[in-house]
């Protein structure tokens, strides 16, 4: 019950609005007279029970009458009782006189000192002064012979005592606090106690009795207050030893004394006098009537003589707030009305068996705005948005600081409510309802209209939305005190933790006794599903403890296995000794049943048995025998961990047990996967026990052997046939874009069918059960399709790891067996997409099936696909790096195998050469931008001669080089080389890494196929990048214009320079100083001003003519790189051959190079070059239509229909368009290159086809032997 002690309320005033003003105290009275109760209290009590019953009828409405009974007199701002635990009291060093000083904590030897110099204590009878120990019996003495030694202690009476005392009784402790006077020291030893009486007037003006208990051990002693049918009951005797308890009452407040049951209790007894003048003393309000008619309302309540409400709770809102960490104080946090309130409720409420509690109540209500609803408060928002003066929308309002200006309208009709009550304390700050919040209705709140025509705490409009008003929200924000019947309280409120504290506090106060609310309690623990180990241990022993078997099997139910089991096997066996054997046999077996695994269900049995009472061991033993065979024979649903025991039962009844009684109990259940290849694995570890068991006899070891593989087998067919059981589907991909700035989060793997597929194959292949095999991998292919998403999460992975098992642990199964070739097989006739892990299992394909095949089934699917350059790389390498393992160890009948894999291979060539763009990532062109937006960087790709130089690197590998012709033509195709961008991001760095890669290979880039890429690469660089010169006759001669001075200079500098305009920000005097120099160049330059910035600039331009050729001027500066990167002088003529003269002619500018390369006739070249005479230049052939054709520069080339070997002595002979390297004359001159020259090589040799269709037909040109391209100096 929540009020299992009843003076929770008094123990916290004490610390409830303490005064910290000190006041003097004056020396005690001493005359007193004390009078006895009369028993007019018990007719009273009688009168009010007639009055309640009276009252009691149905009907009538609870929320009206609670309302109207809290409206009484219940406004007083204290207590009628007070009482306070102090264990850091200060020694009063108590002498007596004829007694001498007493020693404290009390001891028995200082008692019967005092008791020898004590008298009998008397009580008042009407007029009479009598002493009855029947009534009284208590020893007392007179103050004038007590006295302390320790000054302290006045001062602690005074400044701690009287001021807690006067607070919690209401008492305003001002300039003139109340006076505590001595009145007796008493003394009570065994059997003393005080029937139910009321103080008298013991001196003038007082008011209230204070009682000191010092330190003295004692027990029992309870004191029972009342007052007005409200009583409280103060206990000190657990804490007597060495603390000092102080109760305090009013003179009219009823108080027992009940017997003191061992030991022996001193106490000093105060008056407390009132001393202000002219201010009567204080009185206790007569709250008779008030207390009557709670009484009444509680009672009718808790019988149900009201209409029903939902919930059955009601919330009374308290005069003042109070935070939800001053609540966790429970009473200590109530103030003035609130505390008195609570403080006469509470012992009703205990009485009446009623949950009193603090809480926090929130009460929203929504609706249309009143008024103008919004025109005039379009722009007005909650109060708050304009804290940091930003509106509602971000931008700054000068008026969001200003709240009187954000007035929030009224609301005209409410459409939605809400009311919830949160931070639940009791009154020892208790949280009963944990952190949960309770959702209430208004006919839940005791107060009606109680937020009518009340600001609220918070509120919020959206302001003006168009046609209609906005919407208005306030919240009302309250502290409320929480009324329920107990029994509402346990199914609404009350969590498991909080009834186990009551439980607990239950077993200290009354152990082995418990309450009928103690076992409501423990009901509500126990309905709770989510109790943790420990509590289920902790009722479990409140069960024993109290001897109750119903209880105990209910926890039992109640748990759920955890490590061991329900409940600890110790804490069952303590159930077991407790109740007897036959009492909880019943449970034992239901928690075996509830057992995850029969192993472990076993396992409890056999415990249990052994740490069982001995003189209940045989019959244990035999229920254990009986429920383990049952188990065993029922399994219905094994887990992994109970492999082991049904193995270790196999060993013991054999095979069989496996073979005729669980496989054919459990073959056709599904959701047992783990199960059978935990089986599996468990019966191969345990293959000699079964194959040669001990007592085999009469069995040969080969029958053994069978039945044990047929087990075996049997299992594996099992897991085979649900191999797909409890696999799910991976989730969607989502492709919707993901706009966090925190990571996607990874997707959730569940179990794959690749892990599967793969369990399963590592025990077929373990046990060389290839049919088991088939069986698995056709099942697979059914459910799977080999299906591109398909084959790269479950065929691939598991292709592979089939390999590795193969290759590396097993040597019984060969990776050529029909099962994993025709598996692959199949699987590469629907392979669309391979990627590069796959190119050893298509390896594997090629030794098994043949090069043929491979050619015939696999080639022409993929050879159109133009996204797999990467498969195809790996593929091709590894290819040629096992070549000869693939021919030697081929399993297919070829007597031309070694033929037929190069033939493979250089169809494959000619396949990654088509997809030879595949992945690359050059530069696009960059576009022309606004003068103000700076255009983006283009940095060169090296990409695309990479790729290339990679390639030409495959080829050699595999010694084949006429797919490069091929290649030479996609490569002109794609990259055509009209554009002079491709020349700086591809050709360029192409040409020096060939050269390099050749020069590895002891070959110069004069060698075919090389050479008729370098040509036409030339060609088109002198035609298009270097282009036609500007005619030098219609130039003007550069001259220089200026006078001399230093701005002159300047401009003289960049009229002789190549720069084709120039800016001269200058004064206005220096720049028409160089306007009067440029007037007499108008022929050379232009010029204009530039009115923007300061100072203004002179912008000269150069004129077309002379910016055009300086342009070509830097052109040919970047051929001659070009040039350099090709090679030396030799390799240059090697290259040019019969056009070596055009190549000179076009870099001096004095005729543009002409396409075709081929342009000219071998023998047409020979006879011209023979008849130039002295001048060495090699003749051209004229044109006859002067009207050029389109300039198309291409480069064609096809797969040949023949293989060809370069290693070979023999080589196809090919005809080309341009003449050989002997139609070279001797006297042609040279190109003087920079330092460094490369050797001649031999030249592999291939076919080859190359056609450059050109444009005009160059004229006829001569060179003098004298001419040269000097590229190793500067212009």
């Amino acid at each position: 019950m929540f009020y299992e002690n009843h003076n929770v309320v008094e123990a916290a005033t004490r610390d409830t609005n303490l005064d910290t003003t000190a006041a003097p105290q004056d020396a005690p009275v001493e005359s007193v007279q004390e009078l006895e109760y009369d028993g007019e209290d018990d007719d009273e009590e009688g009168d009010e029970e007639n009055e309640e019953n009276d009252s009691a009828s149905e009907g009538d409405d609870l929320r009206e009458e609670l309302e109207e009974v809290l409206k009484g007199d219940f406004d007083f701002k204290g207590s009628y009782a007070y009482s306070s635990l102090f264990t850091d009291a200060p020694n009063p060093v108590l002498d007596i006189t004829g007694v001498g000083p007493i020693g404290l904590p009390l001891s028995p030897r200082d008692a019967q000192l005092i008791i020898t110099s004590a008298t009998q204590a008397p009580f008042g009878h009407g007029t009479e002064t009598k002493i009855d120990t029947s009534v009284r019996h208590t020893w007392e003495i007179e103050p004038a012979r007590v006295s302390f030694g320790n000054a302290v202690w006045r001062t602690w009476m005074e400044e701690t005592v009287v001021r807690g005392v006067a607070t919690a009784l209401g008492v305003p402790f001002s300039t003139t606090p109340p006076k505590c006077e001595l009145y007796k020291l008493l003394l009570y030893e065994e059997d003393s106690h005080f029937l139910p009486h009321q103080d008298t007037v013991k001196a003038q003006n007082m008011f209230a009795t204070i009682i000191v208990v010092l330190p003295s051990p004692y027990t029992g002693g309870q004191v029972h207050v009342s007052h007005s049918s409200s009583q409280q009951v103060f206990s000190f005797d657990s804490n007597s030893l060495v603390s000092t308890a102080v109760m305090a009452w009013y003179t009219d407040v009823q108080h027992e004394v009940k017997p003191i049951t061992s030991g022996y209790r001193l106490a000093l007894s105060y008056n407390l006098v009132h001393v202000t003048p002219g201010v009567p003393p204080p009185i206790l309000p007569d709250m008779h009537s008030s207390i009557i008619s709670l009484r009444r309302v509680l009672k009718k309540w808790r019988t149900y003589k009201y209409p029903d409400i939902e919930p059955n709770i009601m919330c009374h809102i308290l005069s003042h707030k109070y935070s939800p960490a001053g609540l966790s104080t429970g009473f200590k946090a109530l103030k003035g009305k609130d505390s008195y309130l609570v403080a006469q409720l509470m012992p009703l409420a205990v009485e009446q068996e009623f949950f009193v509690g603090l809480a926090n109540l929130t009460y929203h209500q929504t609706g249309t705005a009143d008024g103008d609803g919004g025109y005039g408060n379009y722009y007005k928002r909650r109060r708050g948005y304009g804290r940091y003066g930003y509106g509602r929308y971000g931008y700054y309002d000068s008026d969001c600081n200003d709240d009187d200006d954000e007035e929030v309208p009224g609301i005209d009709e409410v459409t939605d409510t809400t009311l919830t009550v949160e931070n639940l304390f009791d009154m020892a700050g208790n949280k009963p309802a944990g952190s949960k919040k309770i959702s209430l209705d208004l006919e839940n709140l005791v107060q009606q209209d109680a937020f009518e025509d009340v600001e609220p705490d918070e509120d919020h409009y959206e302001g003006y939305m168009g046609n209609y008003s906005g919407e208005v929200e306030q919240w009302y924000r309250r502290t409320v005190l929480i009324i329920m019947p107990e029994e509402s309280a346990r199914s609404i409120l009350y969590t498991s933790d909080y009834a186990l504290g009551i439980l607990h506090r239950a077993a200290l106060e009354r152990p082995g006794k418990p309450s009928p609310e103690d076992l409501l309690f423990a009901d509500l623990v126990l309905n709770n599903s989510q109790n943790s180990p420990a509590t289920l241990v902790t009722m479990a022993q409140y069960a024993v403890s109290w001897n109750n078997l119903e209880l105990w099997k209910k926890v039992l139910r109640a748990g759920n296995w955890t490590a061991s089991s329900v409940l600890p096997p110790k804490e069952l066996v303590t159930g077991w000794k407790v109740f007897s054997f036959d009492s909880v046999r019943s449970s034992f077996e239901q928690i075996v049943q509830k057992a995850p695994q029969i192993s472990r269900g076993i396992s409890l049995i056999r415990d249990l048995v052994e740490n069982g009472p001995q003189e209940d061991c045989q019959i244990a033993q035999q229920w254990a025998e009986q429920v383990i065979s049952q188990l065993l024979t029922t399994l219905e649903a094994p887990t992994v961990q109970d492999v082991s025991l049904l193995i270790e039962t196999a060993r013991k009844q054999g095979l069989s047990y496996l073979t005729c009684t669980l496989i054919p109990r459990l073959e056709k259940k599904s959701g047992l996967h783990d199960f059978w290849l935990a089986m599996i694995k468990e019966l191969e570890s345990n293959r000699t026990y079964f194959v040669s068991p001990p007592e085999a006899e009469g069995s040969s070891t080969s029958e053994t052997q069978n039945q044990f593989e047929n087990t075996k087998k049997r299992c594996l067919d099992i897991v085979v046939c649900n191999w797909e059981h409890g696999i799910a589907d991976p989730p969607p991909v989502n492709n919707t874009p993901y706009y966090s700035h925190r990571p996607r989060p990874p997707p959730q793997s569940p179990v794959n069918h690749t892990t599967r597929v793969i369990q399963i194959l590592d025990l077929c292949i373990d046990g060389g059960v290839l049919d088991t095999c088939k069986v698995l991998l056709g099942l697979v292919m059914k459910k799977k399709p080999p299906t591109s998403d398909n084959f790269q999460t479950l065929y691939s992975p598991v292709i592979s790891h089939i390999r590795q098992k193969l290759l590396t642990t097993n040597d019984s199964v060969s990776l050529n067996s029909d099962v994993f070739v025709d598996f692959m097989g199949l699987i590469l006739q629907t392979l669309k997409t391979p990627s590069s892990a796959d190119v050893p299992w298509i390896i594997d394909i090629v030794q098994a099936k043949g090069a043929p095949y491979m050619i015939q089934s696999f080639v022409p699917r993929l050879e159109k696909n133009v996204a797999l350059y990467h498969f195809w790389y790996q593929f091709i390498t590894t290819l040629v790096t096992d070549e000869t393992v693939i021919v030697t160890k081929s399993t297919v009948s070829d007597p031309d195998s070694k033929n037929s894999v190069r033939k493979f291979i250089e169809r494959c060539l000619f396949i990654i050469v088509t997809n030879w763009e595949h992945g690359l990532t050059d530069p696009v062109r960059a576009r022309a931008y606004p003068y103000y937006q700076a255009p983006t960087a283009v940095s060169p790709s090296t990409s695309t001669p990479s790729r290339i130089t990679e390639l030409v690197e495959l080829c050699f590998l595999a010694r084949f080089l006429d797919p490069l012709t091929r290649l030479w033509s996609l490569l002109a195709k794609a990259k055509p080389l009209t554009l002079q961008e491709n020349f700086q991001t591809i050709y360029n760095p192409l040409i020096p890494q060939l050269r390099q890669l050749l020069m590895t290979k002891n070959l110069d880039i004069s060698s075919s196929p090389f050479l008729e890429l370098v040509q036409v690469v030339l060609g088109s660089y002198l035609r298009f990048v270097l282009g036609a010169r500007p005619n030098p006759n219609a130039l003007v001669p550069a001259r220089k214009l200026g006078c001399g001075c230093s701005d002159c200079q300047v401009l003289d500098n960049f009229l002789m320079s190549k720069s084709l305009e120039q800016t001269f920000r200058l004064v206005q005097a220096r720049r028409t100083h160089l306007e009067r120099q440029l007037y007499s160049g108008r022929d050379l330059v232009s010029f204009t001003t530039i009115r923007s910035g300061s100072p203004h600039g002179l912008v000269v331009k150069k004129n077309r003519q002379v910016a055009d050729y300086q342009s070509w001027m830097q052109r040919q500066s970047q051929t001659k790189t070009f040039l350099g990167t090709i090679g030396d002088g030799n390799m240059l003529r090697k290259i040019a051959g019969h056009r070596y003269g055009d190549v000179l002619t076009a870099f001096e500018g004095k005729q543009q190079f002409m396409l075709p390369w081929n342009s000219v006739a071998s023998a047409s070249a020979s006879t011209n070059h023979s008849s130039s005479g002295a001048t060495g230049r090699t003749p051209s052939t004229t044109n006859s239509n002067p009207t050029a054709a389109p300039i198309t520069t291409s480069l064609h080339g096809a797969p040949p229909p023949h293989l060809h070997n370069p290693g070979s002595s023999s080589t196809q002979s090919t005809s080309y368009m341009w003449p050989s390297q002997h139609a070279l004359s001797a006297s042609t001159p040279a190109i003087v290159m920079a330092p460094g020259s490369s050797n001649p090589m031999p030249m592999m040799t291939g076919s080859s086809a190359l056609t450059v269709p050109g444009t005009n037909k160059r004229k006829k040109s001569t060179m003098v032997s004298m001419d040269t391209i000097d590229l190793t100096g500067e212009d």
